[in-house]
């Protein structure tokens, strides 16, 4: 059985009426552009912000679908696990409902650094930001990169396939191959310790927890990153920031869909009938659904899992239900509401059931 429903008491409109907050993105030359980003199947690009040292990557939802606010509630998901992710703000650009991803990337903010200065020397006069943004306050003392896990694979295992029809159907990008091309490529980059190599790797483990609570689909061989460069004059190897989340919380359906299943307590099936990014091994026919991939590493490595998943049960159910009800009523319905949190406090259950 999936958790009450619980739609919307005098408590939880409380709570929606502590909304996020909708920012305003003007059109140019409010905002800075700088360059179309070319991952993924969604249009979008990157944008500088005023008062903002980093660049913002602005992500347009398809028609019909909650993507917007399928990214926002996962990065708020994220948070409360203590799963490093990427910082998601819902925005309005020119009347249109989208989102606001933050660099995580250092070479963006040499990006943004650059541009701003060229277009002083070009015009003699500042951007629209004026002086606002303190350039000695960023961190640019440390050489730092980030590597897509299809560089990370690619070094390691000899002929990888990097096309593009394989993103979504890698059979290499399994359990076993993601682990030791991390590994390989860590220890190339390092050298680090064994406690270095444990961090590394519950940080990997928490993407995996994290795609099993909110039912991410999206976790193929360029949604997720590897940090490295020297850190406080040390070598320095890390999981970056968790993103790209919106392939979530059943952000894809109509709301008559939603209330099927809802009414037919089918929660659960339509979480383990969906296909992930990440396959068991190289010789399965298909990827397991995020939930199913949580929980069998879970019981093979819980070490590594142990920390993330403490978390997500110390996560009291209503949390889960605040930040659903936080998102504004233009970007998600009520039905929509209850469907996510049935997504997440199930999920919950299911990971947490023999811990």
């Amino acid at each position: 059985m999936s958790a009450p429903l619980g739609r919307m008491s005098s408590t939880s409109e409380a709570n929606s009426a502590q909304g996020y907050k909708v920012r305003r993105i003007p059109a140019w030359p409010g905002i800075e552009y700088q360059r179309v980003e070319s991952r993924g199947t969604r249009r979008k690009f990157w944008i500088s912000i005023e008062g903002s040292p980093k660049l913002w990557l602005l992500k347009f939802p398809r028609p019909n679908n909650g993507e917007h606010w399928a990214e926002k509630v996962a990065y708020e998901a994220g948070s409360l696990i203590g799963v490093n992710c990427a910082r998601v703000e819902l925005a309005d650009y020119e009347g249109e409902l989208v989102t606001i991803c933050e660099s995580f990337d250092p070479a963006n903010w040499y990006e943004i650094h650059n541009y701003l200065r060229i277009n002083r020397e070009l015009t003699g006069k500042s951007s629209s930001y004026g002086d606002e943004i303190d350039w000695v306050d960023m961190d640019v003392s440390d050489s730092r990169f980030v590597a897509a896990g299809n560089e990370v694979l690619s070094a390691c295992i000899e002929n990888y396939d990097l096309s593009p029809e394989t993103r979504f159907r890698q059979h290499q990008h399994s359990v076993q191959n993601i682990i030791d091309a991390v590994k390989d490529f860590a220890h190339d980059a390092g050298p680090i310790s064994l406690e270095q190599n444990r961090v590394i790797m519950q940080g990997m483990a928490s993407l995996a927890l994290l795609d099993g609570l909110i039912g991410n689909v999206d976790r193929h061989h360029e949604n997720w990153m590897i940090e490295y460069g020297t850190k406080n004059d040390e070598d320095y190897v890390g999981v970056a920031p968790s993103f790209d989340h919106a392939s979530s919380l059943g952000r894809e359906m109509r709301d008559s869909r939603r209330v099927r299943i809802l009414e037919a307590d089918g929660i659960l099936e339509y979480i383990k009938k969906g296909r992930g990014g990440v396959y068991l091994s190289e010789s399965d026919e298909r990827a397991p659904a995020p939930l199913v991939l949580a929980q069998w590493l879970c019981n093979r490595w819980p070490d590594d899992t142990r920390h993330t998943l403490e978390r997500i049960r110390g996560v009291d159910d209503s949390e889960f239900r605040t930040i659903v009800d936080r998102v504004p009523s233009q970007f998600m319905s009520d039905v929509a509401r209850d469907f996510a949190y049935q997504v997440l406090v199930t999920s919950k259950a299911e990971l947490t059931r023999n811990v």
